[in-house]
């Protein structure tokens, strides 16, 4: 996916700021959860943010709220709780959209890891078809 492509997706999208940090929180969580983030994936994620419309402030900002929910929490608990408020607030177009986001995001450093993939598959059996 070019860099023009996920800016016009998010545009179709149509995210709210708060579904915003929530795609963002899963796009983080994804990159880490197989202990590491590549500095592909951190790339990734900084042109994710351009892609939301962010700046580079909104985006350390954004890394930074998440990483404290992380720690006050967990990985999981993070992935949870965002998981649920995008399926309780998105349609089911944006809810395949932002499915297409994050299956880039986990593919960035050209490898799917393990940890990764289980999250992809988690986040099919959720967010269903």
């Amino acid at each position: 996916m070019l860099e023009n492509e996920t800016r016009k997706l998010m545009k179709i999208l149509h995210l709210r700021p708060d579904d915003i940090y929530h795609v963002f929180c899963l796009a983080l969580c994804l990159t880490c959860v197989d202990g590491q983030m590549t500095d592909k994936e951190g790339e990734t994620l900084t042109r994710l943010g351009f892609g939301l419309g962010l700046g580079p402030q909104d985006i350390a900002a954004l890394t930074d709220n998440a990483q404290e929910a992380i720690r006050d929490t967990s990985v999981p608990d993070v992935i949870a709780f965002s998981l649920a408020n995008l399926k309780a607030k998105l349609n089911h177009d944006q809810l395949r959209g932002v499915k297409q986001i994050l299956r880039y995001v986990a593919g960035a450093d050209r490898k799917i890891h393990p940890e990764e993939k289980a999250l992809l598959d988690l986040i099919n059996e959720i967010w269903q078809d």
